[in-house]
C-alpha cells in the first residue's frame, strides 16, 4: 500500500475516534439538565461517525477499484489497499522518498514512493514498456543513471514504445535510450549463465499534442565520432518502426549493434550506419529518403564481396527528385546492394518528391535490377515489382509512351503507375518525332491501359525548337490518322476521367492535339477552368476554343502570341463570338505580339469588342509594339477613334510599349 494512501486514511481513523470518544462522554447523564440536549447533540455525533464510516468504506472500494482498472493487461495489480491500520505511516524512508502525487477522481491525494523506484521495482515483471510524451512529468524526472538502471532489472521485456511529439522525435532521448543502453547490458550478462531474453521490438510513434510546451531535451545532433566508446548490442532487436533522423544520429553515434534486425521502417533521413550490423535484413522502408543517399549509406556497409544483404528482399521508400541524376543513383544502389549478396531483391518501392517528371534514363536504370533480381541457377525474374507513390504534385512526360519501342513487362507496368499517380499530364515531342513518328499498333492494348486516375492539369507543346506554322511535319488535327496522333488517338477515351481544371497549349503542335483530344471527347474541361494558348495564331487559338462547345463555361482564357493578318484573327474570333460558338468564359485575355500600327483596324476594334463581350465578362487585348514611336502612333490612332460606351471600355498604357484595351460586359 502507498504511504499517502496510510496517511490519509489515519487522519480519517484518527477522527472517527475522537467522534466517538466525543459522544461517550456528551452520552453521560449531567447534573444540571435533564439530559434532552445531550441526547440530542449525541445523535448528531452518531450520524456523522456513520458518515465518516461510510465515507471510509467508500474510498476503500474506489482506491481498490482505481487499481485494479490500470492493470490493462489482465495481471493482478502491484499495489493494492488491504487493510485500514489506523497507524500513521513512519517517518523514517521509504516514505520519506514520496515525491509525486496524483488526485484521484474522487478528489483524493494520493503520493507514491519516487516514480523511478516503483519502475524498478516492477521492472522484472513488465514485457512492454511505453515512454509517453503525455506522461512527460514522471520520465523526464528520472535521472538517466535510473533509467539505465531499471532498463538493466527488466529482464522479460520484449517491446519498447516511444510516443514523441510529432515536431520533436528528440524528446527525452537522454532517457528512454539508457534505459535501452541499461537493458542491452542486463541480457549480456544474463547470456553468460545461459540465459536469454532482450527487446525484439522498437516502436516510435508520433502523436499530435495541442498546445504541448516544447520538450527539455534539445534536438539531437550527431557527435564527433568517439571510438573509445563502448558499444551496445541488441541481440534480439528485429525490427525498428517509426525511426526518425534523430533516431538514426542516436543509434550510430551510441554505436548500437544490432545483429538479429530483419525489418526497419523510419522517416526520411533516418537510414543509417547501424543496419549495416545486422546479416539479417529482409526489408527496409526508408520513408523518402533519397536513393543516392541510401545508396551510400549501403557503399559504406562493411562486408562488400559477401553475402551480408543475402535475405533483403523489400526495400521501399526511396526518395526521386526528378531528373536524369535518379538514374545514376540508382545504379549506384544496384551495385552497392549486388556487391554484398543482394540476389533475390522481390519489391523496389519509390517516392517522387518533386514535380519533375520520371525520365527515361530513370527508369532503364529500375529496370537493371532484373537481372540482380535472379537467383542463381537461372530461376524466373518474374518476382521483381515496383511501385511509386507521390508526397504531393507529379508530371507525367507521355512522350515515354513512344520513346519506348518494345517496352518490358516491368517498363509497361512502371509507366501505367506513374500515369495513374499524376497530377499533371504533359506531352512535349520532339522535331525528330515529328519529322519520324513511331508507330505504335502493336502496342495499342498497352495504350488502352493507360489511366490518368489523378490528372487535373494537361499540357501539350513541341520541344525546342518549334516547328514554324504551315511546316509539313505540322500535322493537321483533322487529317487522317497518322503516327504521329498515336498516342492520343490510342488512349482509352476514359483515360481522363477528370474533368482538366487548366489545359496549356504551345504552338501550332499544341493547338492541333488539344482541337483532337477535344473533337474526340477524350478529355474535358471543367467549369471555371484556365485555358492558356502561347506562341499560336489567332486561328489556330479559335480552332481547338470551337472543340470545347459552345455550352462549356471558363474561368480565365488567355491567349499570347496571336499573329497572322486580319489583326491576328481577332475579327474572325468576334465573330465566332456573336454567332455563339465559342464557350462562355469570364476573362478573355489576348496578347498581340510585334504587330505594327498601321496593321491594325482601328475603326474596326469598336465593334470587335461589342462582339467580345457576348461570350465574356470581360475582355483585355493587349498589343506590344515595337518602339516607343510605333506605340505614339498607336496612341494617336486610338484617340482619334471614337469607341462606343467610354463607361465600359479602358484604355492604358503598360510599361515596354504595351497598349492595353479592355471592354467588360455589363
Amino acid at each position: 500500500m502507498a504511504g499517502g494512501e496510510a496517511g490519509e486514511i489515519y487522519q480519517c481513523g484518527s477522527l472517527l475516534d475522537r467522534l466517538i470518544e466525543q459522544d461517550r462522554k456528551l452520552s453521560a447523564p449531567s447534573a444540571h439538565d435533564d439530559g434532552s440536549a445531550s441526547t440530542t447533540f449525541s445523535g448528531r455525533l452518531r450520524r456523522a461517525a456513520d458518515d465518516v464510516k461510510a465515507s471510509h468504506a467508500s474510498l476503500l472500494e474506489l482506491t481498490n477499484d482505481m487499481l485494479s482498472s490500470a492493470q490493462q493487461d489482465g495481471r493482478a495489480p502491484s499495489y493494492r489497499l488491504v487493510n485500514l491500520s489506523g497507524r500513521q505511516p513512519p517517518s523514517e524512508p521509504p516514505a520519506a522518498d514520496r515525491v509525486y502525487g496524483n488526485v484521484d477522481a474522487s478528489g483524493h491525494l494520493l503520493t507514491m514512493h519516487s516514480f523511478w523506484q516503483l519502475a524498478k521495482a516492477a521492472a522484472p515483471q513488465y514485457d512492454r514498456i511505453v515512454f509517453d510524451f503525455r506522461c512527460r512529468d514522471e520520465w523526464e524526472a528520472v535521472p538517466p543513471a535510473a533509467a539505465y538502471e531499471i532498463g538493466k532489472c527488466a529482464i522479460n521485456l520484449k517491446i519498447v514504445v516511444v510516443r514523441h511529439p510529432s515536431h520533436s522525435p528528440h524528446w527525452w532521448m537522454v532517457g528512454w535510450s539508457a534505459f535501452i543502453e541499461g537493458h542491452s547490458r542486463g541480457v549480456e550478462e544474463r547470456r553468460r549463465t545461459g540465459q536469454g531474453g532482450g527487446i525484439e521490438e522498437l516502436i516510435f510513434v508520433r502523436i499530435e499534442v495541442q498546445g504541448a510546451p516544447l520538450p527539455r531535451t534539445a534536438p539531437h545532433t550527431p557527435p564527433s565520432p568517439i571510438t573509445l566508446l563502448p558499444s551496445f548490442t541488441l541481440l534480439a532487436l528485429k525490427s525498428i518502426k517509426g525511426a526518425a533522423e534523430d533516431h538514426c544520429h542516436l543509434f550510430d553515434s551510441r554505436r548500437w549493434r544490432m545483429p538479429a534486425l530483419e525489418h526497419f521502417r523510419g522517416a526520411e533521413g533516418s537510414f543509417g550506419a547501424f543496419c549495416g550490423t545486422s546479416d539479417r535484413l529482409q526489408s527496409l522502408d526508408v520513408g523518402g529518403t533519397r536513393v543516392g543517399d541510401v545508396a551510400g549509406v549501403i557503399e559504406g556497409f562493411p562486408g562488400e564481396g559477401s553475402s551480408k544483404l543475402e535475405r533483403l528482399q523489400h526495400i521501399r521508400g526511396l526518395g526521386l527528385a526528378g531528373g536524369d541524376a535518379d538514374a545514376e543513383n540508382i545504379d549506384r544502389l544496384r551495385d552497392a546492394l549486388k556487391s554484398r549478396g543482394c540476389l533475390k531483391l522481390q519489391h523496389l518501392g519509390f517516392i517522387c518528391l518533386w514535380v519533375p517528371p520520371v525520365t527515361l534514363p530513370t527508369l532503364r536504370a529500375i529496370e537493371g535490377f532484373l537481372p540482380a533480381a535472379v537467383p542463381p541457377f537461372g530461376l524466373p525474374v518474374a518476382g521483381l515489382s515496383v511501385s511509386f507513390a507521390t508526397e504531393g504534385v507529379l508530371s507525367f512526360d507521355m512522350s515515354l509512351l513512344h520513346r519506348i519501342p518494345a517496352p518490358s513487362l516491368l517498363m509497361k507496368a512502371m509507366l501505367r503507375q506513374l500515369a495513374s499517380i499524376a497530377t499533371h499530364v504533359e506531352w512535349a515531342p520532339d522535331v525528330s518525332f515529328m519529322e519520324h513518328p513511331t508507330s505504335l499498333s502493336c502496342e495499342k492494348a498497352f495504350m488502352e491501359s493507360i489511366r490518368f486516375d489523378r490528372a487535373f492539369q494537361l499540357t501539350i507543346h513541341q520541344s525546342s525548337p518549334t516547328l514554324p506554322a504551315g511546316h509539313p511535319s505540322t500535322p493537321d488535327p483533322h487529317a487522317p490518322p497518322s503516327h504521329v496522333w498515336a498516342v492520343i488517338d490510342h488512349i482509352a477515351p476514359s483515360a481522363f476521367p477528370n474533368a482538366l481544371s487548366e489545359l496549356s497549349v504551345g504552338g501550332p503542335f499544341g493547338c492541333a492535339a488539344a482541337a483532337r483530344l477535344l473533337t474526340a471527347a477524350k478529355v474535358r474541361v471543367a467549369a471555371e477552368s484556365r485555358v492558356l494558348a502561347d506562341d499560336v495564331e489567332g486561328s489556330e487559338a479559335l480552332q481547338m476554343m470551337k472543340s470545347m462547345g459552345s455550352g462549356t463555361v471558363l474561368g480565365m482564357v488567355q491567349i499570347a502570341g496571336v499573329a497572322g493578318g486580319n489583326v491576328g484573327g481577332l475579327d474572325e474570333w468576334a465573330r465566332a463570338s456573336a454567332q455563339d460558338q465559342l464557350p462562355s468564359t469570364d476573362s478573355l485575355d489576348i496578347t498581340l505580339h510585334d504587330q505594327l500600327a498601321e496593321a491594325i483596324a482601328w475603326e474596326q476594334l469598336d465593334t470587335m469588342l461589342q462582339q467580345f463581350v457576348r461570350s465574356t465578362n470581360k475582355v483585355v487585348i493587349m498589343v506590344l509594339m515595337r518602339d516607343r514611336k510605333e506605340l505614339v502612333a498607336a496612341i494617336n490612332k486610338v484617340t482619334a477613334t471614337t469607341l462606343a460606351d467610354g463607361d465600359r471600355t479602358s484604355i492604358a498604357i503598360d510599361p515596354v510599349h504595351t497598349l492595353r484595351i479592355s471592354r467588360r460586359r455589363t
